[in-house]
């Protein structure tokens, strides 16, 4: 999964009509080739030809990703 991947399905997760799948989303995410893959080298950004704050897309995934952890550890 790269940082355009990551940046999507963040997209997606805060959309309110794609909250359906968004436990789905983030389970991928947390998956091997995920968001815990990421180097944090901030590379990504520094070479997208758009401009994209990719950075803060997929440090935002890494808090939902978490938040996800924790609630299924807390509440199983």
């Amino acid at each position: 999964m790269g940082p355009p991947a990551m940046a999507q399905a963040v997209l997606f997760t805060l959309h309110p009509t794609a909250a359906l799948n968004k436990d789905e989303r983030l389970e991928a995410a947390m998956g091997v080739g995920g968001v815990t893959d990421c180097g944090n080298a901030q590379n990504c950004e520094k070479v997208c030809p758009k401009g994209i704050p990719l950075t803060r897309a997929i440090g935002e995934l890494g808090r939902q990703t978490t938040i996800k952890f924790l609630k299924d550890l807390l509440w199983r």
